[in-house]
C-alpha cells in the first residue's frame, strides 16, 4: 500500500454547487488501483454577520480518483453547503483533507455506498451490507470517503450530525459494514425528515503478503465546551511491529451543539497521525462548530473515530 496525503481547497463560491476541485499526484511505482479516504474537512458559510443566520439544508462531501497514467492519478473532491433556497445564493468555502492509497499486490480496496431514505421516525439510523474480498485478509477496515446529509424541504437549525462506518470481519475474505447516520435539530424526537448517503471504502491486506498493512483503530472524545475553536485532543496507539509510512483516516464522527440547536456557520473535523517512534503513533483530533458569531461562545461537543493504517516496515 502506497500512502500519500493532501488537501483540496474550495474558495468562496456561490450561485451553483457543489464545487469540484481536482489535483494530480504522481507515484514512484505504479499502483494497481487507487482510493481516497477522508481525514478531515472544514465547511463554512463565508458571511459571518450576526444578522445573516444560516439554517442547514445540505452538506455534501465526496472524494474520487481517476487514473491518468500508470504512475499518476487525479483526485477530485466535491464540497457543497446550502440552505433550502436551493439556488446556492449564500457564499460558502472549505477544504477536504484526504489520504490517497495506492493499492499494490497483496492489498485490496473496495468502495461502497449506504443510502438512507427520507424518514423522520427515529435516529440515528443504521444500515448494513456485506463486502467480499477476492482473497483472504489478515487486516481490514472500513473508512469514510464521503457524506451527504440533508433535511427534506425545510432548512433547520443544527443540533447534531453523526456519520459512522464500522467494518467487522465475518470470515477470512468477508466484511460486514455497518453505517450509522443521524441529522437533527433540538426537538429531541427526530421529527424532521432527513436522508443521506455514507460513502466508504473497505481496505484489506492479503494474509502472508510481505507488504501487508497494519491497522489500529480508536476514538477521541470532545466534552461540551466553548470559548475557543477548533479544539484539539490526542491519544496514543501502539503497533506490535514497526511501521513505515502511516496515516489516520476518519471512520466516523459526531459533531453537535450542546443542549440547543443553532444556526451553522462553520464545522471542522480532522484526524492526523504523528509518528513518535516506529511502533508508537500519536493521533491528534480536531473539532470545531460555531454559529454566525465570532466568539465560539456556544458549547459544542462530539467525537471522531479513526483508523491508523501503516505500511509494514521493510
Amino acid at each position: 500500500m502506497i500512502i500519500q496525503q493532501g488537501t483540496l481547497s474550495f474558495p468562496s463560491h456561490k450561485n451553483n454547487g457543489p464545487q469540484i476541485t481536482e489535483q494530480a499526484l504522481n507515484f514512484a511505482s505504479a499502483p494497481q488501483s487507487t482510493i481516497a479516504l477522508l481525514s478531515g474537512f472544514d465547511v463554512q458559510f463565508v458571511e459571518k454577520d450576526e444578522d445573516k443566520d444560516h439554517h442547514v439544508h445540505l452538506i455534501d462531501l465526496d472524494l474520487r480518483t481517476r487514473s491518468l497514467s500508470a504512475h499518476s492519478v487525479e483526485i477530485a473532491g466535491q464540497l457543497g453547503l446550502r440552505d433550502r433556497s436551493k439556488h446556492w445564493d449564500d457564499p460558502y468555502a472549505g477544504m477536504i483533507r484526504y489520504v490517497l492509497f495506492g493499492v499494490e499486490a497483496g492489498d485490496q480496496a473496495l468502495g461502497g455506498t449506504l443510502n438512507f431514505p427520507m424518514a423522520n421516525d427515529h435516529g440515528p439510523r443504521t444500515l448494513t451490507e456485506t463486502v467480499h474480498f477476492s482473497n483472504h485478509t489478515n487486516a481490514s477496515v472500513a473508512a469514510l470517503t464521503g457524506l451527504t446529509a440533508r433535511f427534506s424541504d425545510d432548512d433547520n437549525h443544527l443540533l447534531q450530525l453523526e456519520a459512522d462506518v464500522d467494518g467487522q470481519s465475518t470470515g477470512p475474505s468477508q466484511m460486514q459494514v455497518y453505517g450509522t447516520y443521524g441529522l437533527r435539530d433540538s426537538s429531541n424526537n427526530w421529527d424532521d425528515e432527513y436522508d443521506g448517503i455514507i460513502r466508504y471504502a473497505a481496505l484489506g491486506s492479503t494474509i502472508g503478503d510481505k507488504r501487508s498493512i497494519e491497522i489500529r483503530t480508536g476514538r477521541i472524545d470532545f466534552s461540551p465546551g466553548s470559548g475557543s475553536g477548533p479544539r484539539e485532543s490526542s491519544t496514543s496507539i501502539s503497533f506490535a511491529n514497526p511501521v513505515g509510512n502511516c496515516a489516520a483516516v476518519l471512520t466516523g464522527f459526531l459533531i453537535g451543539f450542546d443542549k440547543e440547536d443553532k444556526h451553522l456557520q462553520r464545522a471542522i473535523i480532522e484526524v492526523e497521525a504523528r509518528k513518535l517512534s516506529n511502533t508508537e503513533i500519536e493521533v491528534v483530533g480536531k473539532l470545531g462548530l460555531k454559529d454566525q458569531t465570532e466568539s465560539w461562545d456556544d458549547d459544542y461537543r462530539g467525537w471522531c473515530k479513526f483508523a491508523v493504517i501503516g505500511e509494514a516496515a521493510v
